[in-house]
């Protein structure tokens, strides 16, 4: 992917790699709607960006005198996975999530030529540095600023997720880029200002990083961190040569460091409160990773659930996986769905996810590109300057670290990282096909590049116009969520299907629910389960809908569809049978159903807030069951807290008993609280038994 023949390469000008890189981190949907979906955003800007900077490069080197195509072990260990991607589309499991995930993988594809045609020499370097110091400011100041005053009006599932929604998908980014900074800040002859302007930047970052909690990415800067003072204490005279410390730099690093420890301990400042901000956040970016996120040891348990799945999957298609993009599926189609991991679309382990979808081959081929990486480097370290072996010295604590953090999350599920990614690869092919023999070079005619230049701008307008019928999709959903007409989905017919579509129907649908507004939320359910039949949250809500509206038939069929998928037990499914049931005013098999799933494990009762909420309702709905009422109000609480629905239900269950002031205790709870859902006629008797007082 690269010539031998470093000087007569023609490159991009730095200029507009930074510009890309600008963008890609200040691009998400800087407004509150619905629709607002920060990955999608993320993708489409990437692949655009990185297309047009690749067919740019290519149209430049079209008259270029470079004969060449050289393979060196990361350029052929890099193209051996993403062949291997593009051959799984042929055993896919779900063509649609394959195809989506390709596009992100053709974004590496095309930042690797890049990379690869770069010019590398230290003056250059330094410019990629900050380039990539600057792009990690911009996204650590924006969730700094959202952190402490929350100025901007973006949609977030876990805040502060600076641009991109989520707390834990920013600090994927800022972990790759964070050890540029450290090249910068160890330059010589770098000016007295300049080492001041580093050392805050860079503690802007660690700061963002460390008030975000997020403890693999945290755990791997902590390895990034040793590896370098390792360096530093280990260094030769050779390295010396690289480097320059002075008084100057020690006192703007301990400044910086001060100045993260003062606010790392006084977070709120006085100004707005984290918790507060936390909670109020709007859950629309990606609801399967944020409906516990309150709940952190419930959530490191699930990732135990997650990855047993996972490995189930591996076992069922060990060799060469279940095709690209596929663990999305596998997960809520193919019978490894559990209560535990339900709603989740990703591994939470890259390697593991690589393994599902591209079997021990894709681990194999993976494990392979990491080891070229190492040699690779290992060759530069040997054979270019001391400046130049610094910065792939950086090269190496980045990805260490990212790989790290890929452990417990999906960095590499993501667009900014994988541009990232396919960056470093590309500049490490290009200074290793510097220092070294290719292993493989094949000569290339003109007119077969001019053929390539042709093949890759159809494949990109191709690529565009999908994009573009998926933006259409998008927009014509906000219009409709704006104007309430959902009497025509047509318009969500696009020629492949993006997977976050699936996420952005079924939480209009959960809020059309919510509102009880049964027909419009059937209509959508019904329009995800006819392409993702076993998606859970859907299944279940068109089974409460169904009963809602009286159709108890059809509910009960859900419910058994829900029963099939997960032979667990998931409380969904006994909640559809028990409404029914009290609909039809069959009282024995509501108190069989009932009595079944108080039965399950008290884990499986406390992964969802709505279990002890449904289970104290129906206390009230039998006199039978009316004595379990105060337990299943305890495990309430000690699992999820406040609830303004359990407090309504329990104190009309003291009520019921006469037991008028453990009734007032809970609706002052409420009304301490939240008192929104209480029942009127409750508070009107309550203070005619003199034990609350007229608000």
């Amino acid at each position: 992917m690269n010539s031998s023949n470093p000087t007569n390469k023609k490159s991009l000008d730095l200029i507009w790699i930074c510009i890309f890189l600008f963008i890609l981190a200040l691009a998400a949907p800087w407004f509150n709607l619905s629709i607002s979906n920060h990955t999608f955003v993320k993708s489409y800007v990437t692949f655009f960006g990185s297309g047009l900077l690749f067919l740019s490069l290519l149209y430049i080197n079209l008259a270029n005198s470079i004969k060449f195509l050289n393979f060196n072990p990361v350029s052929a260990s890099s193209l051996a996975i993403f062949l291997l991607g593009l051959l799984s589309l042929f055993w896919s499991v779900n063509i649609d999530f394959s195809v989506t995930k390709l596009f992100l993988w053709l974004t590496v594809m095309f930042s690797f030529v890049i990379g690869s045609n770069l010019k590398i020499n230290f003056n250059e370097l330094k410019k990629i540095a900050w380039i990539f110091l600057l792009t990690c400011s911009i996204i650590s100041t924006i969730g700094l600023l959202q952190y402490y005053f929350q100025p901007f009006n973006l949609v977030e599932a876990v805040s502060p997720g600076s641009t991109f929604g989520n707390k834990n998908v920013a600090n994927q980014v800022l972990i790759l880029l964070l050890p540029f900074s450290f090249f910068l800040i160890l330059l010589k002859h770098q000016n007295k200002s300049l080492s001041w302007l580093i050392s805050i930047l860079m503690s802007a970052t660690i700061l963002f990083i460390f008030l975000t909690e997020n403890r693999s990415v945290i755990i791997g800067i902590t390895i990034q961190i040793l590896f370098l003072i390792f360096f530093l204490i280990f260094q030769t005279k050779k390295e010396i040569k690289s480097i320059e410390w002075n008084t100057n730099k020690t006192m703007a690093i301990l400044f910086g460091a001060v100045l993260v420890f003062i606010f790392v301990k006084t977070p709120n400042l006085d100004l707005i409160s984290y918790s507060e901000i936390s909670s109020n956040s709007i859950s629309i970016i990606e609801p399967n990773l944020v409906e516990n996120i309150n709940e952190k040891d419930i959530s490191q348990a699930s990732r135990f659930h997650i990855w047993t799945a996972a490995i189930e999957m591996i076992k069922n298609k060990p060799f060469f996986g279940s095709g690209l993009g596929s663990f999305a599926h596998n997960i809520s189609n193919e019978g490894y769905t559990s209560y535990q991991v339900k709603g989740f679309q990703r591994a939470h382990n890259d390697f593991l996810e690589i393994a599902v979808e591209m079997g021990m081959l894709g681990i194999i081929l993976m494990v392979t590109l990491i080891i070229s990486i190492l040699t690779s480097i290992r060759k530069i370290y040997k054979n270019s300057s001391n400046q130049i072996n610094l910065f792939y010295f950086m090269v190496f604590i980045s990805l260490s670290g990212s790989f790290i953090n890929a452990q417990f999350s999906f960095p590499y599920q993501q667009a900014m990282p994988l541009v990232l990614f396919g960056l470093f690869l590309g500049m490490i092919e290009n200074q290793y096909s510097n220092v070294s023999s290719p292993l493989i070079s094949i000569k290339i005619n003109n007119w077969v590049r001019k053929a390539l230049f042709m093949f890759y701008l159809i494949l990109f307008l191709s690529i565009s116009y999908i994009y573009l019928g998926w933006i259409n999709t998008y927009t014509s959903w906000n219009q409709n969520n704006i104007d309430h007409k959902y009497n025509d989905l047509s318009f969500l017919e696009t020629p492949i299907y993006h997977s976050g579509i699936f996420s952005l129907l079924s939480r209009t649908s959960a809020n059309y629910s919510k509102n009880g507004n049964f027909n419009k939320s059937i209509q959508i359910d019904k329009f995800i389960h006819k392409y993702w039949p076993n998606h859970i949250q859907s299944l279940f809500r068109l089974g409460f809908s169904y009963q809602k509206i009286g159709q108890n038939e059809e509910a009960l069929d859900y419910a058994d569809a829900l029963k099939k998928i997960e032979p667990e037990g998931l409380y969904g499914n006994y909640i559809i049978k028990i409404l029914a049931d009290l609909s039809k005013n069959n009282i024995k098999e509501f108190n069989n159903t009932f009595n079944e799933l108080y039965s399950k494990p008290e884990s499986l009762l406390s992964i969802d807030t709505n279990t002890y909420h449904y289970l104290l309702f129906f206390t009230l709905q039998s006199k039978k069951f009316t004595s379990l009422a105060p337990e299943i109000y305890e495990k309430y609480i000690k699992y999820h807290g406040f609830s303004c629905e359990v407090e309504n239900n329990i104190a009309i269950h003291y009520f019921n008993l006469e037991e008028f002031e453990k009734a007032a205790v809970h609706v002052k709870k409420a009304f301490k609280n939240n008192d929104k859902c209480l029942n009127p006629l409750l508070i009107s008797y309550l203070i005619d038994k003199k034990v609350l007082k007229p608000k």
